[in-house]
């Protein structure tokens, strides 16, 4: 960034590489944090089928039972 001053540069490129490594981190511990929450985000049984079949969801897939209710119609 227009930086002409040596000393300078080396300084923030050592911030910016902090930040990059405390960045990092923090996304890490938060994506293991939540594959421990959620079952490690698979959410399909060892067939393949959906862990939640709980109806349609509302996009005109299923048997035609109610999402909500699961009663037919």
């Amino acid at each position: 960034n227009e930086i002409r001053d040596f000393p300078t540069l080396v300084n923030k490129s050592r911030i910016c590489d902090k930040d990059g490594k405390a960045k990092a981190n923090y996304y890490k511990a938060a994506n293991d944090k939540r594959g421990k929450d959620f079952g490690s985000g698979k959410p399909y049984d060892k067939k393949g089928k959906k862990v939640d079949e709980g109806g349609s969801g509302g996009r005109g897939e299923g048997d035609g039972n109610c999402f909500k209710c699961g009663l037919p119609g």
